[in-house]
């Protein structure tokens, strides 16, 4: 049973395979299809034209302003997804440095801690206040 449906099959897709190839690519068939997709399309154009002006009217962004300020969206994410990134290149660097102050810090102390204790020089003392010129007088 299942091999007579499959042959039956089989005959009526190469005859119906066969019948479309001729009659879509006969003028009598195409020349109505052509005119009724560009009716068609024409129409499609008109009555996007009108529901846009509608939607214009009533202060609603079209899918024209939709799509720029999507537009607009998209490069600002991509802006910042830059700036997130060299700010994370520009902290690693950063936490670099630190670790490296940090150690010259802590080798300078114990450089210090392991010299004798001797100074350098000698102690410094605050400066001394210069008394201002006689002719400068407070102004009123």
């Amino acid at each position: 049973m299942w091999d007579d449906w499959k042959k039956s099959f089989d005959t009526w897709e190469d005859r119906t395979a066969r019948f479309f190839e001729v009659a879509l690519k006969s003028p009598l068939v195409l020349r109505p299809a052509a005119a009724a997709l560009t009716a068609g399309l024409r129409a499609k154009s008109a009555a996007d034209k009108l529901a846009t002006g509608m939607v214009a009217r009533l202060g609603l962004p079209t899918k024209v302003d939709q799509e720029r300020t999507l537009h607009a969206i998209h490069r600002l994410e991509s802006r910042l997804i830059d700036l997130e990134e060299k700010l994370e290149s520009e902290r690693a660097e950063n936490a670099i440095l630190v670790e490296a102050l940090e150690s010259r810090v802590v080798e300078s102390r114990e450089t210090n801690e392991l010299s004798p204790s001797t100074p350098s020089s000698a102690p410094r003392t605050p400066r001394e206040r210069v008394p201002e010129p006689a002719h400068a007088e407070s102004r009123k």
